[in-house]
């Protein structure tokens, strides 16, 4: 055998890959953010964003509006939802390669990012317009670690209060259930008490206050939304706490009584 020499011509570069990417949302630059994690992306991949207009970001966008003393304005809320772990998940990388020195703008996470205990939905229009205002108790928890999402019973005692606080303030005739209850159905009526009876035969002690002769469903309602059942709990236990809630919350006055 005899020896080959070795070739001195430099291999031949592969060709990029040419990506275009429509739009420059959150989801888009999260893809582009993926792609360019590998240290050779520069020699894989050739990116382009196609945006219309010059402002990234789609409904995560933000901005000054020169016409209202440089007020922030934008649609961040559609995206920074305490339970959305993957999105700051990803900012919090983002923050952690930027590196910004203290002192310049928004130079941590924790400065870009600041707990609210108070939200507002907006619904309807002009004057039909409401506003219903939700106050979320405030934990220790940081958004992004990587934290279990809560089961499906944990939302169950986390959804039902909010319903709770938010129903009598939907119509300006009924500030409260004391308003709202006599107008019940009458199958409403009979059922609640039922309904309240199996939860306290089922050992639920939310429901032990409730006094038939002379029922406070404002009282009863919200003490029981918040004093959840706690530890260990049957399916049926469960039940027949939220079922009662569930009635209050979605009576409605009786139809001929709104005439």
């Amino acid at each position: 055998m005899t020896d080959r020499p070795v070739s001195s011509v430099p291999p031949r570069p592969r060709s990029r890959r040419r990506i275009a990417v429509l739009g420059g949302g959150l989801g888009s630059l999260a893809a582009v953010y993926a792609l360019t994690d590998a240290p050779d992306w520069h020699e894989r991949y050739e990116i382009t964003v196609y945006q219309i207009g010059w402002r990234l970001g789609g409904k995560g966008r933000s901005g000054r509006n020169v016409k209202a003393n440089l007020r922030s304005e934008g649609f961040g809320h559609h995206l920074w939802w305490g339970c959305y772990d993957n999105a700051f998940a990803l900012m919090r990388r983002c923050y952690k390669e930027l590196a910004r020195p203290a002192g310049a703008p928004l130079a941590t996470f924790r400065e870009a990012f600041r707990p609210s205990e108070t939200l507002f939905f907006g619904t309807g229009q002009g004057d039909q317009s409401r506003l219903w205002p939700l106050t979320l108790g405030r934990n220790d928890a940081s958004p992004g670690e990587g934290a279990a999402p809560p089961t499906v019973w944990e939302y169950v005692r986390i959804l039902l209060p909010w319903v709770l606080d938010c129903l009598p303030s939907l119509h300006p005739l009924y500030p409260n259930y004391a308003a709202i209850a006599p107008l019940w159905q009458d199958q409403a009526r009979s059922l609640l008490p039922a309904l309240l009876r199996r939860a306290h035969n089922q050992g639920v002690v939310a429901f032990a206050a409730f006094d038939p002769a002379a029922p406070d469903y404002d009282a009863l309602l919200r003490q029981a939304g918040t004093t959840v059942p706690e530890g260990h709990q049957s399916s049926r236990q469960r039940r027949a706490w939220a079922q009662p809630l569930v009635v209050g919350a979605e009576q409605r006055p009786a139809r001929s009584s709104r005439r």
